[in-house]
């Protein structure tokens, strides 16, 4: 019985003590993911369009992409803005909280979170 109580406590303490660095992250990639969203909308749009063969309509929606995409990157870069002006951003904390909140995104966002 003492072996379960000591064994409860521990886990209890281990889960709920998370970083700030932690919590930030994941908040700022909470934040990341909807900026994205609308863009990642699109995309699948587009993708059953091209697979349909309605190349026409799918046309139509590049510029809109376009257009989402520029939007997207100005909201991600208005989040991590003071973080990356103070080098207080864990790219590895970030990524690690993107890929589990919304992994099709990172590929998009890796460079332009990071640039120098």
């Amino acid at each position: 019985m003492t072996y379960r109580f000591i064994l409860f406590s521990f886990l209890l303490i281990f889960f709920s003590c998370q970083s700030d660095q932690d919590k930030a992250a994941g908040n700022i990639a909470d934040g990341i993911c909807t900026c994205y969203q609308p863009l990642m909308e699109i995309n699948d749009q587009l993708e059953k369009l091209l697979k349909s063969g309605n190349g026409k309509r799918a046309e139509s929606l590049i510029s809109k992409m376009t257009s989402t995409n520029s939007q997207a990157k100005e909201c991600a870069l208005q989040l991590t803005k003071d973080q990356r002006k103070d080098n207080s951003l864990d790219a590895l904390k970030l990524e690690e909280a993107i890929q589990d909140n919304c992994p099709k995104i990172w590929p998009s966002v890796k460079e332009l979170l990071f640039e120098k």
